[in-house]
């Protein structure tokens, strides 16, 4: 800054001459007062006089001089704050008339950019100094600005969501911000679902995976990210175990248990019966299916199939009467039951034999009972056998067939006799039912056909009546 002038007198055409300076007017100068010039630092008014010496002519000269001391008025127009936002701020001064030069400097701060004007660009918070220097006095003027920043990253607390059940198909997720007064939130998801809310605090979701929330401090822009899992209850898994199968074919004693696994215990139970216990017991062949709840309330079907053990059956194939001396025989075919089976033949009540088929027997009464690894059993009707009448028997017989035997349709019986008689032809099944029957014919030429055509293949009894004697034959249908 100048702090003092010269003040300085000329003449034209002539260099002999004397000068006698004097201040007045509080005017104050150092030095000579007879040189063509002083300095002073004081204002006032300055009188010189010059006199030519060389005709004594005087001149005076008064001369006021001013005072310019004014500094720089520094007025700070705006200083802006660091956020996240805005990473750089900027002080604007504004300095009153005349030009000026800016000099900006900092210890702890950072200037960006504007350090020679009066709008500097800094990026770091701190203690910003400027000097102004008039350009016109050099007086100059200093402040210090301060920058402050607001960079506080919000902190975020996501409380541990409930699982997803089937009583509760959706929750709510709970985002708790802090450093800050207020907040924007928004979740996102690339595995669930948000049903509502991504823009609030508290979203509700309804499926499994991991959440996200960007949480931003409106004041500063600052965010903070966080995410969260959201996890799905596993639900039942049911099976059913056959505890008991049907032993007997049409039996009603199987029995099933059903046992659930997975979700969350305890378990309640219905059967498609209309039970609600675990066990169901003493059902007949069918499908059952049971509906499991666990405690979250899902449910879980599942289903069984019983099925009856192949129905024991039994036929009578064939029986050969007794002709001679005890050589009747009965050929059966079982059919059905579980595992092996125990054959039990009875003659007349009496325990008889133990194989599936029985030969050489003696007329009587003959019943079989069949019973296989279940204790199921099934008895077949009494086979009679019987003592056949030999045709040498029958008196005046001159002939007698009965042909074909075996036959695929019918059979025709001849009978030839040495006198008239009473004749008659009659047909029974295995189990002893009359199948077919011909008239009472008064002849000794006598001739019938069996029709079989529309029966059963299997084995038929035929008897033919002779004046009250009886010939016994076998007639197979194939």
């Amino acid at each position: 800054m100048k702090t003092s002038t010269d003040v300085t007198a000329s003449v034209n055409n002539n260099s002999n001459v004397s000068y006698n300076w004097s201040a007045i007017n509080g005017g104050q100068f150092s030095g000579n007062n007879d040189g063509a010039s002083i300095n002073t630092s004081t204002k006032g008014t300055y009188v010189v006089v010059v006199t030519d010496n060389t005709n004594g002519c005087k001149t005076t000269k008064e001369v006021d001089v001013t005072e310019n001391k004014e500094k720089p008025d520094i007025f700070v127009s705006s200083i802006g704050t660091i956020t996240c936002t805005n990473p750089q701020s900027s002080i604007s001064i504004n300095v009153k008339g005349g030009t000026f030069n800016y000099f900006w400097t900092t210890t702890n701060g950072n200037i960006v950019s504007g350090g020679d004007s009066g709008y500097l660009t800094v990026d770091k918070s701190g203690d910003y100094e400027v000097k102004v220097v008039n350009t016109v006095n050099g007086c100059f003027e200093t402040k210090v600005v301060a920058v402050t920043e607001n960079i506080a990253i919000p902190s975020v607390q996501i409380s541990n969501p409930a699982e997803i059940t089937c009583k509760s198909p959706s929750v709510i997720l709970n985002a708790v911000a802090g450093n800050g007064n207020s907040f924007e939130f928004n979740w996102t998801t690339s595995t669930g679902n948000i049903q509502l809310g991504n823009k609030t605090a508290t979203p509700q979701v309804n499926e499994a995976g991991t959440y996200t929330v960007e949480v931003v401090n409106i004041e500063n822009g600052c965010k903070n990210v966080q995410s969260v899992e959201v996890f799905e209850a596993a639900k039942p898994i049911a099976s059913i175990d056959i505890v008991q199968n049907i032993l007997c074919f049409g039996d009603q004693n199987g029995s099933v248990k059903a046992d659930a696994f997975s979700g969350k215990a305890p378990y309640s139970y219905k059967w498609s019966t209309g039970s609600t216990s675990q066990n169901l017991t003493n059902v007949k062949a069918g499908t059952y299916s049971v509906e499991v709840t666990d405690d979250n309330g899902c449910i879980v079907k599942s289903d069984v199939k019983l099925e009856n053990p192949p129905q024991l059956e039994l036929t009578v194939d064939k029986s050969a009467d007794d002709t001679s001396n005890g050589n009747g025989s009965i050929e059966v075919t079982p059919k059905g039951g579980t595992g092996i089976l125990k054959y039990t033949w009875y003659k007349n009540g009496v325990k008889y034999a133990s194989t599936e088929d029985i030969s050489g027997l003696s007329a009587g009464t003959y019943k079989l009972v069949i019973e296989d690894a279940n204790g199921c059993t099934i008895s077949s009707t009494d086979v009679i056998i019987k003592k056949i009448s030999d045709v040498k028997d029958i008196a005046g017989l001159v002939n007698f067939a009965m042909s074909p035997n075996p036959t695929i349709n019918n059979s025709i019986v001849k009978l030839t006799l040495d006198h008239l008689s009473d004749i008659q032809v009659s047909v029974y099944d295995l189990t002893g039912k009359l199948v077919n029957q011909s008239n009472m014919i008064n002849s000794s030429n006598f001739e019938y056909e069996i029709q079989l055509a529309d029966m059963p293949n299997t084995a038929y009894v035929v008897k033919i009546n002779v004046d009250n004697q009886t010939i016994t034959r076998r007639l197979v249908k194939q």
